[in-house]
């Protein structure tokens, strides 16, 4: 099953197109967080890492304006990929590309159960990844800062 596959699979769409705060999602087991900043939203994905280990790697998932965004968190290379929720404007799923891909693929957990291998040219500093993610928070739209290829 390819991640997009996954990602679908797991995925609670209404959550996406909701009013209100956008929500994070991180285990299948426990209950999606309201994030309605980027102070929370840092705080959260902090929380999250410190959960995390080399071997067992997570991707979380925010919903919110109109789309889920997905981060790898617990290494010190991560991804972010964006997908359109919204039936009625399709948009290409996209995925990170990175200008310097680390030597290896990386392993994350998505919602912390099914197995995802990301591949290195879409892997990118974490430090990136979550600046991307709190632009994504603040304006719904995609960064240029990066480059993106669709899944």
């Amino acid at each position: 099953m390819t991640t997009a596959e996954q990602i679908k699979h797991v995925a609670h769409l209404d959550w996406a197109i909701q009013l209100g705060p956008s929500l994070l999602q991180w285990s299948e087991a426990e209950p999606a967080v309201p994030i309605s900043s980027c102070l929370e939203l840092d705080r959260v994905l902090h929380e999250i890492a410190v959960r995390t280990t080399a071997l067992h790697a997570i991707i979380a998932t925010l919903y919110g304006r109109g789309h889920q965004v997905g981060i790898g968190l617990g290494l010190p290379y991560s991804f972010v990929s964006i997908h359109s929720c919204d039936p009625g404007k399709p948009q290409p799923c996209v995925i990170t590309m990175a200008d310097v891909p680390p030597e290896h693929a990386a392993v994350f957990y998505l919602l912390n159960t099914h197995r995802t291998e990301i591949q290195r040219r879409n892997l990118i500093p974490v430090t990136q990844a979550r600046q991307i993610i709190r632009d994504f928070l603040k304006t719904g739209c995609r960064p240029l800062s990066v480059r993106w290829e669709q899944l």
